[in-house]
């Protein structure tokens, strides 16, 4: 079965453009966007043109509007997926009928990744959508199979899957120690890792989360996360804007992340 066609959802507006704008300004939908959003992963830079193409060719696009839960949609095999724009919340779900705690955001570049063709991590986690986002579904039998037909594949998408969860274990420790202010500061620093954000001319790091988002991560009302947000902007730390946080000086912010004050 080829999935190289795309699941439409109709994406709303946002800041940054719908999804639509966003890949038609040069990500594409098709065969070749695939094949690009692959490349520019780090767990398939080193793949060779042939073995991209063979797998790119069972992948689709999903689209998920904010609030859209990821379902597999009657595939009987596990999928893998990258977030190629937006924000993916896992939550981790309970025993009980609608008891999920959230665990971490994925943002650009970050996958949820299933090795195992006949399960799936959707089993024990539940997905959804933090604000419009564009997926990359990789069935995991393609996947294994470009794997096994080259071994030495496995080592770069192991290492890039276990420097994302070691991040994502640093992110998860540091929202839920130390004190508010400082759970905040390093829960920005760590997404800025995460999604390898770079810093523009003015060595200003601008992080596409919202005040919403991140007191989703964080289990914080909103209004928590703006008065703290609030503070760190007094300090010189931050600057707060619509759909996202800007960080001007990472160092400082780090500093006041490990020892609650400014420098």
């Amino acid at each position: 079965m080829n999935y190289s066609g795309c699941t439409r959802m109709s994406p709303s507006q946002d800041a940054f453009g719908s999804i639509d704008d966003h890949w038609m300004a040069g990500r594409g939908t098709g065969q070749a966007g695939v094949d690009g959003a692959l490349r520019r992963n780090r767990a398939f830079a080193n793949w060779s043109d042939s073995a991209i193409r063979g797998l790119g060719s069972r992948c689709r696009v999903i689209w998920l509007p904010r609030g859209e839960r990821l379902r597999r949609d009657g595939m009987h095999n596990a999928s893998s997926y990258l977030v190629q724009s937006g924000w993916l919340l896992l939550q981790a779900c309970a025993r009980k009928a609608n008891d999920r705690n959230a665990v971490a955001l994925l943002g650009e570049g970050m996958m949820v990744c299933s090795l195992m063709p006949d399960r799936s991590l959707l089993g024990a986690f539940d997905a959804l959508a933090q604000r419009d986002t564009a997926l990359i579904e990789v069935p995991s039998d393609a996947l294994h199979r470009q794997l096994d037909e080259s071994p030495h594949l496995w080592a770069d998408l192991t290492l890039a899957l276990l420097a994302q969860d070691d991040a994502l274990f640093d992110a998860v420790v540091g929202q839920v120690t130390g004190s508010v202010s400082q759970r905040v500061a390093r829960t920005l620093l760590q997404y800025v890792r995460l999604c390898s954000v770079k810093a523009d001319d003015a060595n200003m790091v601008k992080l596409k989360m919202s005040q919403d988002e991140l007191g989703t991560l964080l289990q914080l009302s909103r209004k928590t996360v703006g008065r703290e947000l609030r503070v760190l902007e007094g300090k010189g730390l931050v600057r707060r804007c619509y759909n996202h946080i800007q960080v001007p000086d990472v160092d400082a912010l780090e500093h006041h992340a490990e020892h609650g004050s400014a420098r």
